[in-house]
């Protein structure tokens, strides 16, 4: 029986490969889109989300407000049957990282996911190893996972995956959930001869894993979510023989692009299974909002601009959200992969919308929080700035601070990290995790920001996350 299982499954991999790569060569992706978002938007009137967004026949997507997690909160915390496109009983809790430690529920049919994974997922997964030539992927291939488990998404995600298509690949460590991040660790070093794909932090394995292997570590393809990929790309390269790939995702829009192969640290959106919408960075809108009847300059994905950068919108086709407004600025670098044969605009991370500071996509921290750690650290300090710097495979916080009275540094730097550790969860988890403190202090000298101020006419406000460099160096022209 299992000779002829894999005879089976050896003759019906080159359709399978066929499926999961031939849509590369779409010629008309707006209108294959427009079909998708009318079948979503056909099965939205009928639930009470689509009734509250005025989703009828013949509505329009631009007639549809955006919205914010205020709108599906109510419909997430209480649900009832008739709120959603799929029946209650489909539905399972998910949770996101939130900001400050404070944790977003979203509810995600289950019926949807598998969609999502056996289109984008088992795409990423075959042309995440293509070398240019062909792709390397084959059933049976070994998938090693170091994410956090629980009910994340990228989690449950995971599993469905492993559940789904145990026989085109195995995900391990099989038992993860119940791991340790260093028994995650310990167990690709022990294992890394039999590993051929792999989803992890570049720190993780450039700090924790490439100092404990001493024979050569060959990999088809290395996933993450690093904003730091794309600094880093050669150092991935030489220690696994493939550069980072890319994939964008989030509990919102779950997997939905593909990692691009001709720009490492870029991506394309999967057109089967979401339909992306953008804002100008400059007309960038809150994520705090509940819905935005009138919204501001809506660009499509067949008009964005090459080296522009928009406020990504998201309507995934196989969950609820609609229209609905991430904190994430994106980066248009070009209008194809070469090497896929793709036309479609390719994008990277930039930066955070709503002004966090993301560390390893594991914690976020904003101003509010950092206000409130000096305020309860009892740092006399005149104002701030906060920047995400990295050094070496790690991201630190750098706080730039000009303080009122003379302190020891190393004893305010000692007490704000404390405070981190205590007040921030993630914070916490990310420095036991990865062994290391990730903040940095920088005392600016007395009068900084006075001077700074003064230097730049009608501007009241410092930017205390994410300064823009040209502002950055003006301050720092003191030192």
């Amino acid at each position: 029986m299992m000779c002829v299982k894999k005879t089976f499954l050896k003759l019906i991999q080159p359709l399978v490969q066929y499926k999961a790569t031939s849509f590369l060569g779409e010629k008309h992706i707006a209108e294959t889109m427009e079909r998708n978002l009318a079948k979503k938007l056909s099965k939205l009137k009928n639930c009470n989300i689509g009734k509250e967004l005025g989703v009828a026949s013949g509505t329009s997507i631009d007639d549809i407000p955006l919205t914010g997690y205020g709108f599906y909160h109510p419909f997430f915390v209480d649900p009832c049957e008739g709120d959603f496109m799929y029946p209650l009983n489909d539905y399972f809790k998910t949770m996101t990282s939130g900001t400050m430690s404070k944790p977003k529920t979203y509810l995600v049919p289950r019926k949807g996911l598998r969609k999502i994974i056996m289109s984008t997922g088992l795409s990423l997964i075959y042309i995440s190893t293509f070398d240019g030539e062909k792709y390397g992927f084959n059933f049976g291939d070994t998938f090693y996972v170091n994410i956090p488990g629980g009910s994340f998404i990228s989690n449950i995600a995971s599993k469905e995956l492993a559940r789904g298509s145990s026989d085109l690949i195995h995900v391990v460590p099989e038992n993860r959930d119940n791991m340790s991040f260093q028994e995650k660790v310990d167990y690709f070093v022990e294992h890394h001869h039999e590993i051929d794909i792999v989803q992890m932090n570049i720190t993780t394995l450039l700090d924790d894993i490439k100092p404990r292997v001493r024979d050569k570590i060959q990999l088809k393809a290395f996933l993450t979510m690093d904003a730091s990929a794309m600094q880093l790309k050669e150092r991935v390269y030489e220690t696994v023989g493939s550069y980072p790939k890319t994939p964008y995702g989030s509990t919102e829009s779950i997997a939905s692009t593909i990692p691009s192969i001709e720009h490492p640290g870029g991506f394309f959106f999967d057109w089967r299974t979401i339909y992306p919408e953008f804002i100008p960075e400059e007309y960038s809108v809150s994520t705090q909002v509940t819905r935005i009847d009138v919204p501001p300059e809506i660009v499509k994905l067949n008009e964005v601009e090459l080296g522009e950068r928009y406020q990504l919108v998201i309507t995934p086709f196989h969950t609820d959200l609609t229209r609905n407004v991430t904190s994430d600025i994106l980066e248009c670098i070009s209008f194809r992969d070469s090497q896929l044969k793709v036309e479609t605009p390719i994008f990277s991370f930039y930066s955070r919308a709503d002004k966090l500071i993301s560390l390893h996509n594991f914690t976020r921290i904003n101003e509010d929080e950092i206000l409130c750690i000096l305020e309860g650290s009892s740092v006399p300090f005149v104002d701030f700035t906060a920047r995400r710097e990295l050094d070496g495979s790690r991201e630190y916080i750098r706080l730039y601070i000009e303080f009122n009275e003379d302190v020891d540094l190393s004893e305010v730097e000692e007490s704000i990290h404390g405070s981190f550790m205590e007040f921030d969860k993630d914070y916490q988890d990310l420095t036991r995790m990865m062994e290391y403190s990730p903040l940095r202090i920088t005392r600016l000298p007395e009068g900084s920001f006075r001077n700074y101020l003064s230097k730049k006419e009608g501007m009241s406000r410092i930017a205390r996350i994410d300064m823009r460099e040209d502002r950055l160096k003006l301050l720092l022209s003191e030192l």
